[in-house]
């Protein structure tokens, strides 16, 4: 099953030649991440990296417990 992730803006700070974006991850009704940066690409960029490393964590942790599972 394929999911597009959809990218939001959170918040925007400071003047315009200096402004900060705050960006998050989500699918459906699920954050996956959340970044800032100094442009909106770059904000979005930063999220994707978050949720690819939270998403990265989970399967890891999931793999490492059904390898610990005592029959």
């Amino acid at each position: 099953m394929k999911v597009t992730p959809m990218y939001k803006i959170t918040k925007e700070v400071g003047p315009d030649h200096n402004k900060l974006f705050y960006v998050v991850c989500e699918t459906g009704d699920k954050k996956l991440g959340k970044g800032m940066g100094k442009n909106k690409q770059q904000a979005e960029q930063k999220a994707a990296e978050d949720s690819l490393h939270k998403l990265e964590n989970t399967f890891l942790e999931r793999d490492t417990r059904s390898r610990n599972v005592v029959c």
